[in-house]
């Protein structure tokens, strides 16, 4: 079942020789999670200087709020990882903390990528 989300994430360089890698991930987070639309729909990016915030649905299986839960990080690190490999950002290069909220999962929650 579909349901809604917000996530909030900053993301952190931690080898500044990709700074520029950094800021194409940033502009391009809204377009990758509007392209993986078999797991996200009716997303929203909000204007925020310091963070990127994110409003759609998605379908984050499991018959239990923590199956949902992690299933939710999966489809979440996936979009970032393929968007990480695209412009060509090794994992150790960056952090992107997260902060999630869905309807579907009883309490807000946070992971790195």
């Amino acid at each position: 079942m579909s349901t809604y989300f917000h996530l909030s994430c900053t993301v952190n360089v931690e080898d500044q020789s990709y700074s520029d890698q950094v800021a194409s991930l940033e502009s391009g987070i809204r377009q990758a999670f509007e392209n993986d639309s078999c797991n996200f729909s009716n997303i929203a990016e909000l204007d925020d200087e310091r963070d990127i915030k994110i409003n759609g649905t998605f379908n984050p299986t499991g018959s239990t709020s923590d199956e949902r839960k992690r299933d939710a990080k999966r489809l979440i690190r996936s979009v970032f990882s393929g968007l990480m490999n695209e412009l060509e950002i090794p994992s150790t290069a960056i952090t992107i903390n997260c902060t999630v909220i869905a309807r579907t999962i009883n309490e807000p929650f946070q992971f790195t990528v």
